[in-house]
């Protein structure tokens, strides 16, 4: 499972960097092109696109690796890698779980108020950019559920052993 989880996390880390390859790209043209005295009007908002959604399969993909930010209060040595299995490390997990999905319910509704709000100079509605908000937490979500359910099986295969 573990093995699965770290190939989808390397599939979204894929997106994130293709993303911010692109919006590199993007710039630098415009760079040029101001240089040479055009003005392409849509860059701004397909910059801010590509850096939103970029920014949520990031997020989604260091979720899935075990590599997002948190704090470990009960352990004083650094760690790269994810926490062993163990009671914390599912209490903390199943408190992330609540605290993303608390945040990505509420942040549903906003969609709805932004997604008739045209941009000015590309097809889309601000309301994808609402939209890359939610997928962002639900897939990091998801990665901590997934992890919940390892450890859940981490945890009954070491209490199995030592019954």
């Amino acid at each position: 499972m573990a093995t699965l989880r770290r190939h989808l996390a390397a599939l979204c880390t894929l997106g994130a960097g293709l993303a911010g390859g692109a919006l590199i790209l993007l710039l630098m043209g415009s760079v040029v092109a101001r240089a040479i005295g055009m003005n392409p009007v849509w860059v701004s908002e397909t910059s801010r696109v590509l850096f939103v959604w970029g920014s949520a399969a990031g997020m989604i993909a260091v979720s899935l690796a075990g590599q997002h930010f948190r704090v470990d209060l009960t352990n004083t040595v650094q760690s790269d890698g994810e926490s062993q299995p163990g009671p914390w490390e599912l209490v903390l997990q199943v408190g992330i779980c609540v605290v993303l999905a608390y945040i990505a319910w509420a942040a549903i509704p906003s969609i709805a108020r932004a997604a008739t709000q045209p941009m000015a100079s590309i097809p889309l509605t601000y309301g994808s950019l609402r939209i890359a908000l939610v997928v962002a937490l639900s897939g990091m979500l998801f990665a901590h559920l997934w992890r919940v359910v390892e450890l859940v099986l981490a945890l009954g295969d070491a209490f199995a052993r030592r019954t």
